[in-house]
């Protein structure tokens, strides 16, 4: 079942897991027509610990990313300002983390996600990821 979502995404879909030694995964699928879901996680101690859970959505001619909360069910919504090929931005000026995410997929398929926002102390925040396809 391919969609419009799925077209404009389809670098993103899949299994991948951080370039470093930092053992963070990341993996993507199709959910239905209009959403794509996402889990990033982590191991400890053997035991599969998730981190965050956010979805893509697309409502109208609008995508939105969502992201969930580890053991929450509070919402930060982002929506896509821009999408070029295999690299798409999301902001949320109003929120406090994340007010921005970007994804880039770069030449030798390493998948790069930053994420900035402030934290309820008024400190800012900034996380970077590289991931690999695996599996």
């Amino acid at each position: 079942m391919e969609t419009n979502l799925t077209k404009k995404f389809h670098w993103l879909l899949g299994r991948w897991k951080t370039v470093n030694s930092q053992w963070i995964f990341e993996e993507w699928w199709q959910k239905d027509e209009r959403t794509l879901q996402g889990l990033r996680y982590h191991f400890r101690r053997g035991k599969k610990r998730s981190q965050q859970r956010f979805h893509l959505e697309e409502r109208g001619n609008d995508i939105y990313y969502i992201v969930i909360a580890a053991d929450s069910v509070e919402r930060t919504e982002l929506k896509m300002n821009l999408s070029d090929g295999c690299m798409a931005i999301f902001e949320n000026l109003t929120g406090t983390l994340p007010k921005f995410i970007r994804y880039e997929l770069d030449s030798r398929k390493h998948l790069h996600v930053i994420a900035e926002g402030t934290r309820a102390d008024g400190t800012d925040h900034r996380v970077k990821y590289a991931f690999w396809r695996y599996g």
